[in-house]
């Protein structure tokens, strides 16, 4: 009897991936966390691509816009580009970065930012 508990079972390949991913996901978080406080952050990863897609609700609520990194071994590389990458994403929808005050960008009813797919904001 598990008690409601979810077992997953992984070979040794997904269960190095899924420890890869996590360290990635929680880095990077971290570093934008630091860089930008207050601001919501997504980080997605792709072990298999090896990328990391980073995206901000305030800009577009459904993660489809965001900034992609390539995953580097160097932690304090990694961290850099991406703070840097966070930055100019927030940069350019004119979101404060201490702030995060978007409420100047024009909406959808959806929530993302109009413009958003020809880069006008």
């Amino acid at each position: 009897m598990n008690n409601g508990q979810v077992i997953q079972m992984y070979n040794e390949d997904e269960m190095h991936k899924a420890f890869a991913s996590r360290y990635y996901r929680k880095t990077i978080g971290n570093a934008l966390a630091q860089a930008y406080k207050g601001i919501p952050w997504r980080v997605d990863v792709s072990m298999d691509g090896g990328i990391a897609t980073i995206s901000s609700p305030l800009i577009d609520p459904k993660h489809r816009w965001g900034m992609v990194v390539h995953l580097s071994n160097d932690r304090s590389t990694l961290v850099r580009k991406v703070q840097h990458l966070g930055g100019e994403l927030l940069e350019r929808f004119n979101v404060n970065r201490t702030t995060g005050m978007a409420d100047h960008l024009n909406r959808k009813i959806s929530g993302e930012a109009l413009g958003l797919a020809k880069g006008e904001q």
